[in-house]
Order: C-alpha cells, then sequence, then structure tokens
C-alpha cells in the first residue's frame, strides 16, 4: 500500500479546485468527457466514477452488483473526496512522472436503497483514452466479509483487553478522536481512582487530562508534554513525574498510525517510587563515598577495554596536574605512564583482567614533565550481559614513601659496604693475628719435644691454654662475621651421629674431670646412627654449648641428651639438650644472654673465659637450620638449653677418618725421600717450617715470594709444595697457576696454607690447580696427616715395615689380602670400577618405578662382586640383601643408597686411585 503525504506530491493542473465543494458534477460535463465516460460504462462493470486529468468527475449509479442499489448523492461524493482527495492526486501525479505501478483499494461506506450502508471497495485505474488520462474506480460490495472481519476484530480487542488489564503496568490507549478505547485497573490503582476502568471507555483524554493535573507535583508541566507528544508523534520513553503525594511515575508514550494515517495513542504508566528512591540513596551514597575517597587523597580513574579514559576525577587530575577533558578520550598509557613501564602497566592490566587483582608500583608522568610514584588497585567493570566494559583504577601517591626507599637502600648499601670493610678488617686482622699464633703453636710443639723439667712444663702448659683461648676468640669472631654476612652454608653428608656426640664429649672429659664435674651422654639407643646433615656445624653447636655450661658450673654434673621426637622412613627429627648445674640466671635475662658480647651482671663477679660470643653463635647457627634454641633455668640451680633439628637418614657406611690418623708420640720423623717446596713470605712461620722439616730429615727449599718460587722450580724437582696464599707480587693462587701452565710434563701436589677461611675457599684453591688446602694455624700431627694423605710413609720409608697403601675408609684387610702388594694390577681395578661400576650404579639408581624389578636385580648382579674388589664390603652386602629380598622396589633401594653416599664413595674412590698413582 503507499503512503503519500501532501507535502511529498506533485500534483495534476486541477489542483486550484476543490471536487468535494462542488454542489452538482453532472453541470460541469463536457461532452468530449460524457462519450469517454459512455465508453467506461459500457464496457467496465460496476464502475463507480471517472476522473479527468482537468477536474471533471463523474458518478455512476447504474449496474453495480451490490445486494441493495447504491445512493450515490452528494454526501458521499462529498465524503470520497473529504477523504481521498490527496490519494486521488497522487495518483495523477504518478501519471506525469510516468510511474508504472498498481494502485491499493479504498474502503468506503456507502448507503444503499434501504437506508444502511455498504461497505465497498473502490479499486483505481489509470487509461488514457483519446490520448488523455483518465482515472476510473470500480467498486465492490464487500459488506459481508467486512462484518466478519470486524467479529474477528472485536475477538482481538477482547484479548488485547483481557492482557491489558492483567499488566501492573497501567495503560491507557486512545483513538484518533482522543477518546478512551481501552485502560486497566492498574492505571486506576497507580492514582488511587476507584473506578472501573469500563467506566473510562469513551471519555475525552484531554479533559481527563485537565481533570488530573492536579494529582501532578507539576501540574501544567504534566499537560504540556502530553500535547508535545500527540502533536508530535514522537516515541517517548521513561519521562518522570512526581505526584503531590510523594509518588514517582515513569510514563512511555507510543503513536500507532493506521492505513489512514490516523493516530492512536498508548500511554503507559509505571509506579517506580521504591526504585526511584533506592537510586536516589545509591547516588546519595555515591556522592558521600566520592567525598571520602577525595578526602582520603585517593585518584580515580576509569578506561575502557582500550585503555581509553572515559572518567578521571577531581584528586587525580590533582595529582597529575592535568583538568579532566585534557585526559577524557586520551588512552592512559599514553599520557600517564613512562615509555620504559608502558610493558609493566600492560602486563598488570592484563593480570587484573584474568583475575589477579594485586596492586602495584609504578612511575606516573605529571603535565609538567615530572614523576611520582604511586600504588595502582584496579577492579574490572562489567555490565549486565556480565561482560568486560573497562577498569577502574585507584592511584595512590606514595612519592615520599618511595624517596624514603631511596634513601633507605643508599643507606643499606652504604652499611653493607660498612659491614663489607669490617669483614675485610676482621679477616685481615685475624690472619695477622693468626701468623703469630701459629708460630707460638708449633713452636710450643717443637719444646714439648725437648728435655723440659717440672716447673717448665707448667709455664708450657699456661702458654699452651692462653695460646688456645686466643685461637678460638679469633676463631669465634671469623664465624660470627661470616654467619652475619651469609657465607655460611650447610652441607649434606652422610655421618656417624654417635661417634660424632662422642668425639665431641671426649674433648671436654679432661678439663672436666679436673673440676670433678661429670659429663654424663644419655643417647636414645633406638636412633639411626647415619643421618645426612653438617656435622661440622652441629658440632660447633654442641661445643659451644658445652664451653658455655663448662664456665659456669664448677661443681655437679652435665648432661647431653641426644633423643628422637619422631620419624619416618625418609628422615628423623632429633631432638638436643645441654643441662648443668651451674650457677643460673633469672629468665628475663633469656633474651639478652644472646646478645653479641654480653654476658649478665650476675655473672660479673664469676670468672670465667670468652667475650660473649658463643651463645651468639649457637642461636645464629640453629636459625640457619630453621630452628630455634629453647632455655630453661633457675638461679643458683642451673641451665638447659635445648633444640630440634630434622636429617634425613643416611647409608651405614663407615664415616671419613683422617688417613693414618697419629698421635703426637708418634709423628714420622723419616722423610728423607721426599722433596718439599715451602712458599712462605711470614718469618715466623718459615722458622716453624723449617724446624719440622729438619726435624723429620725432609729435603725442602723455602721461596719468600712467588717469583722466588717459580724461578726454584725450574731448577729443582719437588714432589709436594707448601703454599701460602697471601704473598707479596703474585699471590698463591697466581703461582700455583703458573706452576701448572710451565711445567706441565711434571708430577706434584700443591697444599694451600691459608689463615683467612673464606666460603667455597676450598673450590677456589682446586679451581686454581692446588689439590688441598691447610688452616692456619696447624699443629704438627695435622700438617702430618696432611703429608701422609698424599703421600704415605711406605712410598719414601726404606724400612722392612708392611706398606699401608690402602685407606680406612675401605675394607684394608681385604684389599692387602687380595692384591699382595700388586698396586699395578690395583689401580687398574679401581680405574676401571670408577669409570664403569660406579656409573652403572648410578644409572640403577636413576631407574624409576615402570623399570622391571628382575632387569634391575640381574644389573646389579651383574656388578656386585666389583663393590668388594674396591672394598666397599658394607655397599657389597648392601646389594646383596636387595637381590635376595622379595616383595621389595626401586625406591627400598634409593633408602639404602642415596645421593649423598654416591658423591662420598666417588671421593674415596678417586683418593685411592691418587695414592695407587704415587706408588706405582
Amino acid at each position: 500500500m503507499i503512503t503519500l503525504r501532501k507535502s511529498q506530491l506533485t500534483y495534476p493542473k486541477f489542483l486550484n479546485r476543490t471536487f468535494a465543494y462542488y454542489p452538482s458534477f453532472s453541470s460541469i460535463i463536457t461532452p468530449q468527457f460524457f462519450n469517454k465516460y459512455q465508453y467506461l460504462v459500457s464496457n467496465i462493470d460496476n464502475l463507480l466514477f471517472a476522473v479527468s486529468a482537468n477536474g471533471l468527475v463523474k458518478f455512476n449509479s447504474q449496474n453495480i452488483r451490490c445486494d441493495y442499489p447504491l445512493k450515490i448523492d452528494s454526501s458521499t461524493k462529498r465524503l470520497f473526496f473529504d477523504f481521498y482527495y490527496d490519494y486521488v492526486c497522487s495518483v495523477f501525479s504518478l501519471v506525469d512522472e510516468k510511474v508504472q505501478t498498481t494502485y491499493p483499494y479504498i474502503e468506503l461506506p456507502i448507503k444503499n436503497s434501504v437506508g444502511k450502508h455498504a461497505w465497498v471497495k473502490v479499486n483505481l485505474f489509470l487509461t488514457n483514452l483519446q490520448n488523455e488520462p483518465l482515472l476510473y474506480g470500480t467498486v465492490q460490495d464487500f459488506s459481508h466479509e467486512k462484518s466478519s472481519n470486524e467479529h474477528k476484530v472485536d475477538i482481538t480487542n477482547e484479548a488485547a483487553s483481557t492482557l491489558i488489564s492483567s499488566l501492573e503496568t497501567g495503560v491507557l490507549m486512545e483513538d484518533e478522536n482522543r477518546r478512551v478505547i481501552i485502560t486497566n485497573k492498574s492505571l486506576l490503582n497507580i492514582f488511587d481512582l476507584n473506578l472501573n476502568p469500563n467506566d473510562l471507555i469513551g471519555q475525552n483524554c484531554q479533559l481527563m487530562a485537565h481533570e488530573m493535573k492536579s494529582y501532578f507535583k507539576y501540574p501544567e508541566q504534566f499537560i504540556d508534554f502530553i500535547e508535545m507528544n500527540v502533536q508530535g508523534h514522537t516515541v517517548k520513553n521513561g519521562e518522570i513525574l512526581e505526584l503531590k503525594n510523594g509518588k514517582i511515575l515513569e510514563r512511555d508514550y507510543l503513536p500507532i498510525q493506521n492505513k489512514n494515517g490516523k493516530y492512536r495513542h498508548i500511554w503507559k504508566y509505571r509506579d517506580i517510587t521504591l526504585k526511584y528512591n533506592i537510586d536516589k540513596q545509591i547516588k546519595q551514597s555515591e556522592e558521600k563515598h566520592r567525598g571520602i575517597i577525595e578526602n582520603m587523597q585517593l585518584g580515580i580513574i576509569e578506561v575502557d577495554t582500550n585503555d581509553i579514559i572515559i572518567n578521571a576525577y577531581n584528586k587525580l587530575c590533582e595529582m597529575t596536574g592535568y583538568e579532566p577533558d585534557e585526559l577524557i578520550g586520551k588512552k592512559a598509557y599514553q599520557v600517564l605512564i613512562k615509555n620504559s613501564n608502558i610493558e609493566t602497566y600492560k602486563e598488570a592490566k592484563n593480570r587484573i583482567i584474568k583475575g589477579d587483582g594485586k596492586p602495584y608500583e609504578i612511575p606516573v608522568i605529571r603535565k609538567d614533565g615530572t614523576t611520582i610514584w604511586v600504588i595502582i588497585s584496579s577492579s574490572p567493570i562489567y555490565n549486565e550481559q556480565n561482560q568486560l566494559t573497562g577498569l577502574l583504577s585507584i592511584f595512590y601517591d606514595i612519592t615520599e614513601r618511595k624517596k624514603l626507599e631511596q634513601e633507605l637502600e643508599l643507606a643499606n648499601k652504604v652499611a653493607a659496604a660498612a659491614q663489607e670493610s669490617e669483614r675485610l678488617f676482621l679477616t685481615s686482622m685475624t690472619h695477622e693475628l693468626k701468623t703469630p699464633i701459629n708460630a707460638i703453636i708449633g713452636m710450643t710443639d717443637l719444646l714439648k719435644l725437648t728435655q723440659l723439667n717440672r716447673e717448665q712444663l707448667d709455664y708450657l702448659g699456661i702458654l699452651e691454654t692462653s695460646t688456645k683461648f686466643l685461637q678460638k676468640l679469633i676463631t669465634d669472631i671469623l664465624d660470627i662475621s661470616k654467619i652475619e654476612s651469609g657465607n655460611i652454608q650447610i652441607n649434606a653428608i652422610s655421618f656417624d651421629l654417635n661417634k660424632m656426640l662422642t668425639d665431641t664429649v671426649k674433648t671436654f672429659e679432661h678439663t672436666l674431670g679436673k673440676k670433678n664435674i661429670d659429663l654424663v651422654l644419655d643417647l636414645d639407643f633406638s636412633l639411626d646412627s647415619y643421618i645426612i646433615g653438617d656435622p661440622l656445624l652441629l658440632q660447633q653447636i654442641l661445643i659451644n654449648l658445652l664451653s658455655n655450661a663448662e664456665k659456669f658450673t664448677s661443681e655437679g654434673q652435665i648432661t647431653v641428651k641426644i633423643s628422637i621426637v619422631n620419624q619416618t622412613n625418609q628422615n628423623v627429627k632429633i631432638g638436643f639438650s645441654v643441662k648443668d648445674t651451674g650457677i643460673g640466671f633469672e629468665l628475663d635475662n633469656k633474651d639478652l644472654i644472646f646478645n653479641k658480647f654480653f654476658q649478665l651482671p650476675s655473672v660479673s663477679q664469676h670468672k670465667s673465659e670468652g667475650v660473649g660470643l658463643g651463645l651468639t653463635i649457637v642461636k645464629k647457627l640453629i636459625e640457619l637450620h630453621e630452628s630455634e634454641i629453647k632455655v630453661k633455668s633457675k638461679k643458683g640451680k642451673g641451665s638447659e638449653f635445648s633444640f630440634e633439628l630434622t636429617f634425613d637418614k643416611g647409608l651405614k657406611l663407615e664415616a671419613p677418618k683422617v688417613l693414618n690418623s697419629r698421635t703426637e708420640d708418634n709423628i714420622p720423623t723419616n722423610f728423607q725421600n721426599l722433596r718439599i717446596l715451602v712458599v712462605e713470605d711470614n718469618l715466623l712461620n718459615q722458622q716453624y717450617l723449617e724446624r719440622v722439616m729438619n726435624k723429620w730429615s725432609v729435603n725442602y727449599d723455602v721461596a719468600k715470594s712467588g717469583e722466588e718460587a717459580i724461578q726454584i722450580f725450574d731448577k729443582k724437582r719437588f714432589d709436594l709444595v707448601f703454599m701460602d696464599l697471601q704473598l707479596p707480587g703474585i699471590d698463591g693462587f697466581e703461582t700455583a697457576v703458573k706452576l701448572r701452565t710451565n711445567f706441565p710434563e711434571r708430577t706434584f701436589i700443591i697444599i694451600a696454607m691459608t689463615a683467612v677461611v673464606f666460603p667455597k675457599i676450598e673450590r677456589e684453591v682446586l679451581k686454581f690447580g692446588m689439590d688441598d688446602i691447610i688452616k692456619k694455624p696447624f699443629t704438627l700431627t695435622e700438617l702430618s696427616n696432611k703429608i701422609n694423605s698424599y703421600f704415605p710413609k711406605s712410598s719414601f720409608d726404606e724400612t722392612t715395615e708392611p706398606q699401608n697403601i690402602f685407606i680406612s675408609e675401605l675394607d684394608k684387610d681385604f684389599l692387602n689380602e687380595f692384591y699382595i702388594d700388586d698396586y699395578r694390577y690395583a689401580l687398574e681395578v679401581f680405574k676401571v670400577f670408577e669409570s664403569e661400576y660406579l656409573k652403572e650404579l648410578e644409572s640403577i639408581l636413576a631407574s624409576t618405578k615402570k623399570d622391571d624389578l628382575s632387569t634391575i636385580k640381574k644389573r646389579l648382579h651383574r656388578i656386585k662382586a666389583s663393590f668388594k674388589m674396591v672394598g666397599l664390603s658394607e655397599l657389597e652386602n648392601i646389594i646383596s640383601f636387595f637381590i635376595l629380598k622379595n616383595n621389595n622396589t626401586i625406591a627400598d633401594l634409593k633408602k639404602m643408597v642415596n645421593p649423598n653416599d654416591i658423591t662420598y664413595i666417588k671421593n674415596i674412590i678417586k683418593k685411592q686411585i691418587s695414592i695407587l698413582e704415587n706408588v706405582t
């Protein structure tokens, strides 16, 4: 159907005439038009009228097939042209524009001969007669069909009315004459009207509106908005209206145009008082919290998913120096973030979107180019469909805090530098102190070998005791320095706990026996003796605790108790306790006793050795093991110090022993075939070593510098070099490298000598081509043992004593009987074991649960005998037990032989190979 407005049409030339105002159309009919009209009447059924382009009109009431003849009077003609004048004109305009189209029919009620209205359809056609366009209409009676449709419409209206009446929304529908068609009870309830909706049907809406305006807070505005909407025919949604009784209404307007261009009007009213008040409260709350946030000095910014700023709050603008309109619409990272920090900003943003809303610190650029530091805390913003729409970020200025942090960092660096300087000073000072102490201890050892009377022995004892006290003091200072600088590491090796405890306690038996103090070692005999840990650190803790107990106990008993706290198949937690019956102290002071260089006032009258470092070292070493020390004490009754440590269980192999350990009375004195070079710049140490070398009949030379050592080495051959690390000119490290590179064809051992002990020094000396290290000061026994570890006495002693080639960590009796001095063959066996069978064992231990157990046992059976051939008899027994036992797993084998045991085995095999190479 074509719908046109007058303003859109191009009218034919008869526009200056209005058909509807002609009192009689037949009086102006021309003969030409009449002839054409008659032609149409005779050829076209149900012809109603004809219209020429000049505006001549002729209606026909003959030959129209209807139930009753139609009355085509002047009122009918006037009705037709009143309603359809524009449409007729539009059809002619289409002729002028030569548009080929069809024309929708017109529905029209016309009275028939019995006085009833008959509904007819008028179809329009354009034709051309004698070169003149002619418009004619035919008529079709469809009164019966119209009656049926009206019945359907009534049913439809009834359904619509039923639906509208059930709505909670108030609805009012007006016809084109502003009369009420449909309304519902909800509308009446909104206005508190005690009426029936049917009472309003047919009422004039304009009058009703004027009657109802007194209900509104702004009555004239209510009326004006209605008229504006009706005249403008514009859809309106969400108009807010306030009633005088406090209600808040929301109104929608919907105009509906019918096919005749007339409008009906639908109004919807909703009571939103509750929602409106809640929204108002929310808005007020938002304003309140916005004020709070502003007062909290927090800058807030909102960005969309593309990081475009959509809102910048006042405090943020104040922070950055921008006005809101200078930020809104721009990308946040381009305006506020330095180029070097953009990736950090984007990564943080992505983390927040994924749910990790952790705040982060970042520098922000202000408008004037200066930088401030902020903490940014962001939250994703989602819409009602749970779609991400952006981020809300809070900026907190931490510039002042950052300045303090930078100042603190600088202060820490200065403090660290000072601490490092202190450490270097202590290291250097202790080295200088240890040099004369080394000479004193050495000379004391030599003096003991001479004939002395009782008085001289007493003086010598005092000298030795004082020297050892000074030596321990220096050691404690070095230990606390290393601990505080983080240079202490916990080693993990398998060791015999029972033996370590026994050896530790024995060192105190003699001195405590002189004071008539009982020393008790209370062991839990269910304890698995072999554990994996650092025996030296554990021994140092116990020695310091025993030393402390010895100082403050004059009579009674000191008890060392070891017990199991709990254990599993893999590890064991062990409790250690040292309890004395000494002077004790008040528990209020228990935290003070662990401070450096501190002694309690209550013991100021008590004469004791030490400067207050022992317990400090104990506390720090236990904390290094991630444990804590506990204290019980009662003044005059004694004290108890206890702690708990967790260890992995180790393989029950014999713990390493010092090779060829000898007592002072059994020091070897026949080294005449050994050639030794001593590189030492300190005169006292030179004199001490010279006296020792002479006493042992060693063939030796002394070099006072690295350069002199290289010159001497160029002229003579040596088996062993004792190398001081701190030498004038080139130091001991560089000298060792030059000896290795300048004389690659020679075989010799280099042992470093140093009083400066720093972390990983053993690794350092190996890296620079040295073989071992001996720490100053050392005794004659320590020096002899170190030499014998590389050059057993049998390798250079021409006496007929049986040779002692195999080291004590191995099954010496079996090895001596098996090889019968055939050390060349033994060397071959040990090398093959190291290169093949030991690696095979490592490969087996690397097996997983998926590997076939029977295959693993076959592999073990093939290599089992090789462990006996290198003196690892106990390990061979373990392997045999595993092979024979049923229902075991590879995990069981890994418990019996762990990685630390493999490392230990590698070391003793390497040591044995080195000895065999020297004697073959």
